[in-house]
């Protein structure tokens, strides 16, 4: 599958889908794909998108260049150059999308608390109905470790129980083993043209848009900036601590100063205490027994006078 580069359209993006044959050196175009990106959050249904098989196209006009109308136009028009042949061509294809072009639309998707998504899409199918394509978690492989996707698409037949347990799997998309798996018997049973190139295209453009919701989810960080930014807040910060700091001394000296004559007023024994207070503390067993011996002495003094 390869990226379409230079698209016109809008918030979209186109890509074409390829088969390559191993004993060919050419290629076979298979689809060509225009996702449009969701306009809203990744629970928003996405608009339709259309898988068209181009060898439906090629072989209608195949087959119509081999018909009556084409032999009449010929008989003036050898090289198909008028607009009869091109508006002979465009019918052709007009009705082959109208047999085989489907419409790829996402019901639904969730993300539970492990961060493992869960997704449902409808494929339409003009013959073939409503073809149900999930999006779950595989089985990881112990060689390649965290959760991976799984896309399965499943029988038109297949009932929400069905679906639910994964019984009538007809391709799926398996990461953790790198894997695309076809049930090409039960495709081919379902009797349907260029059914195995739609249901590759399906699979293939479920994860694209999976893959885009995901990127777009994840957590994205500015680049640094490519010259050094001056760092004024700290500057800033410094100085309103400084100047903070300065009223605050420039308040307690003030205080101190106002404090001064109050102390001045106390008596000599009050000075005295408050200056040694400090002392009361430590030496307190001291200043106990010392007590004890003035006080004896005291009263010895006393006595004999």
């Amino acid at each position: 599958m390869d990226r379409v580069e230079g698209t016109t359209r809008e918030s979209a993006k186109e890509y074409d889908v390829n088969k390559l044959c191993p004993t060919a050196p050419c290629s076979t175009p298979v689809s060509h794909l225009v996702l449009p990106e969701p306009a809203g959050s990744s629970n928003k249904k996405l608009s339709a998108t259309t898988i068209f098989p181009r060898m439906a196209a090629i072989s209608a006009v195949e087959a119509i260049s081999n018909s009556p109308q084409a032999a009449e136009i010929a008989v003036f028009d050898p090289f198909a150059t008028s607009k009869e042949a091109e508006s002979l061509a465009q019918d052709a294809v007009a009705d082959a999308h109208a047999d085989y072009s489907c419409d790829l639309i996402k019901r639904t998707r969730k993300r539970d608390s492990l961060g493992t998504v869960t997704a449902a899409y409808d494929l339409k199918h003009p013959s073939l109905g409503t073809i149900a394509i999930t999006v779950t978690k595989s089985t990881s492989n112990p060689s390649n470790p965290g959760p991976r996707a799984k896309i399965s698409l499943h029988h038109p037949s297949a009932t929400p129980a069905a679906i639910a347990a994964g019984t009538l799997n007809l391709a799926f998309l398996d990461f953790a083993h790198d894997a695309c798996v076809l049930d090409i018997p039960g495709l081919l049973a379902l009797d349907s043209h260029y059914v195995i190139d739609t249901v590759i295209s399906a699979l293939f453009a479920v994860a694209v848009i999976e893959n885009d919701i995901l990127v777009r989810e994840q957590v994205t960080f500015e680049p640094p900036p490519k010259t050094p930014v001056q760092n004024n807040k700290k500057v800033e910060r410094r100085t309103s601590i400084s100047s903070v700091t300065s009223k605050k001394w420039q308040r307690k000296k003030k205080n101190k100063k106002a404090a001064e004559p109050e102390q001045v007023e106390l008596p000599g024994f009050g000075r005295a205490v408050v200056g040694l207070s400090w002392m009361a503390v430590k030496g307190a067993f001291w200043v106990v027994g010392s007590g004890v011996k003035l006080g004896v002495n005291i009263v010895k003094e006393v006595r004999n006078a």
